[in-house]
């Protein structure tokens, strides 16, 4: 190898290891909260969005042949040292009883497993449901005669994620963000020689050459941006020569979601 190819080999791989040290020291990656619970349970299925279009936590709990619908204040969350206790009222006679029903939601760390398709990683868990039948009187609960509340135990399986809502009319552009080569060399059989290129900033760029949406990548490589329909170039931004990557066109269509992947070139030879 001559002087200048070597110098510009190195060159390249310095390039590369100072933008890999800069995010792995400027990039704190904090683990997402699921926004979306998915569960099941003998004779029960419920689907909890802490979030919506509207911004508001919606439910749809299926309990035997019936189907109940709750919206905002309509969903009252408690949280406690075993996790958030969700709880709204499926019956409520005046005078008489009333009957409520209560997730147990834990903490969950969505952090691995994610891919473009499924970004936030889902996560299987087990936890109960509780069904509480509360008597009262035209007097209040004090004139009842022994006990006031009685319990029914179920046990869920579900799935906790996190989903992207956008606003009606609008399109997600979702995408990952890799580097390669990341090998020096000939590539050996089997070997992988790329990454995700974390704490990347990604751009989109509309057809007057503005930039309508910014976002950085996560450790993952991944990001999402919400935009109006329209054609676009999904943009990487870099400071430095290396490295260097592909702008990638790009049509985004109207309550709808677009994958794009975007390659990075490290120049490693």
């Amino acid at each position: 190898m001559g002087i200048k190819a070597a110098k510009l080999a190195l060159t390249a791989t310095l390039a590369l290891l100072g933008a890999l040290l800069a995010v792995s020291t400027t990039c704190a990656f904090e683990p997402q909260q699921p926004n979306m619970y998915e569960l099941m349970g003998k004779k029960i299925s419920i689907n909890y969005a802490t979030s919506s279009f509207s911004g508001e936590p919606q439910m749809t709990v299926r309990l035997y042949n019936k189907k109940f619908h709750f919206r905002g204040q309509q969903i009252r969350v408690t949280p406690t040292e075993i996790g958030d206790l969700v709880n709204v009222t499926l019956k409520q006679i005046p005078d008489l009883e009333s009957l409520i029903l209560t997730m147990i939601i834990p903490r969950i760390n969505l952090y691995e497993d994610r891919t473009v398709f499924d970004p936030q990683g889902s996560v299987m868990f087990e936890t109960q449901a509780i069904k509480t039948k509360s008597r009262t009187t035209i007097a209040g609960p004090d004139l009842v005669r022994g006990v006031v509340q009685t319990y029914k135990y179920i046990d869920l399986v579900g799935k906790a994620s996190r989903v992207e809502f956008i606003q009606p009319g609008s399109s997600l552009i979702m995408g990952e963000v890799t580097l390669s080569p990341t090998c020096p060399g000939p590539q050996r059989p089997g070997q992988i020689c790329e990454q995700p290129f974390a704490g990347a900033t990604v751009q989109v760029i509309d057809e007057w050459q503005m930039v309508v949406a910014e976002a950085l990548t996560d450790r993952e490589g991944l990001f999402s941006v919400e935009v109006d329909p329209g054609d676009y170039l999904v943009h990487v931004e870099t400071e430095a020569r290396l490295p260097v990557c592909t702008d990638v066109p790009v049509t985004a269509l109207a309550d709808g979601k677009v994958f794009v992947s975007v390659d990075c070139n490290t120049g490693i030879r």
